[in-house]
């Protein structure tokens, strides 16, 4: 079960820092539009800095869900087993060894022929 809740605040966290990253990019792009066209008009002007805060708001709620989302994976990780972490540790070790036996039996029968 702490897999599947690790695995669905990892899901989060990816998407937090997803919409994070847009709203940097929208402020972005919706900073440099105002930088080239200048509006004269004050309603153009007025909907531009509402639309600013709007999207800053957006940025602070997905940059605080990202962080949220971060411990929680960080708090699943450190309570896994670690005896599970050192016997998957062994487990590919041993494939690493298996590995290196089939490819020196391999030289060896390799050289045996010439």
């Amino acid at each position: 079960m702490d897999d599947k809740n690790h695995q669905i605040n990892k899901n989060k966290y990816d998407m937090a820092r997803h919409h994070a990253w847009a709203g940097s990019v929208l402020l972005a792009v919706i900073l440099a539009l105002r930088l080239f066209i200048s509006p004269a008009n004050e309603f153009i002007n007025t909907i531009s800095y509402v639309l600013i805060v709007c999207v800053i708001f957006y940025i602070l709620i997905s940059l605080g869900l990202t962080y949220k989302y971060r411990s929680a994976i960080i708090g699943s990780f450190n309570r896994s087993n670690p005896d599970n972490l050192i016997n998957n540790a062994m487990r590919k070790d041993q494939v690493k060894l298996q590995k290196k036996q089939g490819k020196n039996t391999y030289k060896i029968r390799k050289k045996q022929q010439y």
